[in-house]
C-alpha cells in the first residue's frame, strides 16, 4: 500500500525543477535562517534548509472552514549524511488574509494527510506530517502517536516564517521496532 510519502515523492520529483528560484538578494525568504534540529537514538542533529529547499503544492487543498491550504515540503535531505531520511511536510494557510486565524499553540503532527490521489486530503492549518527512512536497512518507519507545538509566527518578506516544535513515536512494521524523535524548526512558508 502505498502511502502518503510515496505519492510525495513522486510529486516532488515532478515539482522539482519548478521550485528552483534564482538566488539574488531579492528573492531571500529569510530562508539561510531555517533549519530542522532532531533528537534521535541520543544524539542530537542540526541542519539548515536552504531557500531552494522547499516544493510547494500551492492552495489546492482547503481546512475544515474552506479556507485554502498550501503544503511545504522540505524537499532537501538533510540527514541523509547521517544514514537516516527525515523530510517534514506542513500544511499551511495559503492567503495572508487568512493568518489573522493563524494561533500558536498545540496542532496536529500526524503520519499523512490522507489519500490525495482519492479526494480524502484532512489537513489544518500547521498540520505536521513526518516519516523516517533509516537507510543501513531501508525500513520505515511511520508516526504512531506525535506532538506538535507551533511557538512562532512572524511575516518575512513575502512569507510567514514559522517555528515549533515536535515530537513522536515511530514505528516499523517490519521489524517491529520503535524509536523516539523530538526536535524543533524554522520554516519560511510561502503565502500569497
Amino acid at each position: 500500500m502505498k502511502t502518503f510519502a510515496d505519492y510525495l515523492f513522486i510529486a516532488l520529483l515532478t515539482l522539482l525543477p519548478f521550485s528552483f528560484t534564482s538566488c539574488g538578494g531579492d528573492d531571500d525568504l529569510e530562508g539561510n535562517s531555517d533549519f530542522i534540529e532532531l533528537t534521535f537514538n541520543g544524539k542530537t542533529y542540526k541542519e539548515s534548509i536552504p531557500v531552494f529547499g522547499y516544493v510547494f503544492l500551492e492552495d489546492v487543498f482547503t481546512d475544515s472552514e474552506g479556507r485554502g491550504i498550501t503544503i511545504t515540503n522540505v524537499s532537501i535531505d538533510a540527514f541523509e549524511k547521517y544514514g537516516f531520511s527525515f523530510m517534514p511536510s506542513i500544511g499551511h494557510f495559503a492567503r495572508k488574509a487568512d493568518w489573522e486565524f493563524a494561533k500558536t499553540g498545540e496542532c496536529l503532527h500526524k503520519y499523512d494527510f490522507g489519500n490525495i490521489w482519492e479526494g480524502e486530503f484532512d489537513v489544518e492549518n500547521f498540520t505536521l506530517v513526518t516519516e523516517l527512512e533509516i537507510y543501513t536497512d531501508g525500513t520505515f518507519y511511520g508516526l504512531m502517536d506525535g506532538k506538535h507545538y507551533v511557538n512562532s509566527i512572524k511575516d518575512v518578506k513575502d512569507g510567514v516564517q514559522v517555528e515549533g516544535t515536535f515530537s513522536g513515536t515511530y514505528y516499523c512494521s517490519e521489524n517491529r521496532g520503535e524509536c523516539e524523535i523530538h526536535g524543533r524548526y524554522r520554516m519560511t512558508l510561502n503565502v500569497i
